[in-house]
């Protein structure tokens, strides 16, 4: 699958954040032109919360912006800081973006992907190639009349389809039902969304096929809309994990720091570093 942009940072904002950017999607207030993510696990010295060593699950990431608010350059790094991969975005005149060229440390060649828009700039194709310029798959996205996605399909190299997803929106163009299938067409499970009167995502839960439980979960925001706590539920709405978000904000309000808890008990520290324009 291609690359997406996925932070621990929220992606929507209550205060004022610069619409229709990268930094909007990453609920970014002001001229950012860097961000630096980091995750450590904690350690407890003298009953307080402190950071101990590196997370090894995830990487760490650097991201820069244009003036604009366009993402340029995304980086993630290993756990010792070597770079793991670097993705160099480019747009066309117009400001819309037209390849991500994606490279490994010592600057090796790792393929990249095209994009394909539609008479209204809206993102029709995705084609990712691979490091020695062959195909390595192609994601189709349709549209309704809202201008929202519609269906998303992937196909493979050989251009046999992967999978398809339907995607239905409420009044607000909330998305609020998701229906993933098989290759052949049949129903692998949905997802459906709730939503409270600011927009934000407050439940999720998803349903296989044969209308059993997967899996529920609820969310709580902060007025940055920052996700406070998010519980995984059981079919019974059991509380299964707790998990809570607790911020430090610089002055433009983006968080700088998080800590995660689980089930009550402080488990990473995450820091963000801001270099704005």
């Amino acid at each position: 699958m291609s690359l997406c942009l996925v932070l621990s940072v929220s992606e929507c904002a209550p205060v004022e954040v610069s619409s229709n950017t990268d930094w909007n999607k990453f609920n970014l207030r002001g001229k950012v032109k860097t961000i630096e993510e980091v995750s450590y696990y904690v350690e407890i010295k003298d009953g307080k919360i402190q950071k101990g060593v590196r997370e090894e699950n995830t990487f760490s990431k650097q991201i820069t912006f244009n003036e604009q608010g366009q993402v340029l350059v995304y980086n993630t790094y290993e756990k010792d800081g070597t770079l793991y991969l670097q993705n160099n975005y480019e747009y066309s005149e117009d400001g819309i973006l037209r390849k991500i060229k994606k490279f490994k440390k010592n600057n090796r060649y790792m393929g990249m992907d095209t994009m394909i828009y539609n008479d209204k700039n809206l993102l029709i194709e995705r084609v990712s190639y691979s490091s020695k310029d062959s195909l390595n798959n192609r994601e189709v996205f349709d549209y309704n009349n809202e201008e929202k996605i519609s269906k998303f399909q992937l196909f493979s190299f050989k251009g046999e389809l992967l999978t398809t997803i339907n995607y239905e929106y409420d009044e607000r163009n909330n998305k609020k039902e998701v229906t993933e299938y098989y290759p052949d067409g049949r129903l692998n499970r949905k997802r459906f969304y709730q939503y409270d009167e600011l927009g934000n995502e407050i439940g999720s839960s998803w349903i296989n096929a044969d209308n059993t439980f997967f899996a529920k979960w609820k969310y709580k925001y902060d007025n940055y809309k920052n996700q406070v706590e998010k519980l995984t539920l059981n079919e019974a709405d059991k509380v299964v994990v707790k998990r809570e978000y607790h911020y430090e904000y610089d002055k433009h309000h983006n968080w700088v720091k998080q800590i995660k808890y689980e089930n009550g008990k402080p488990k990473l520290i995450t820091e963000l570093n801001i270099i704005y324009f």
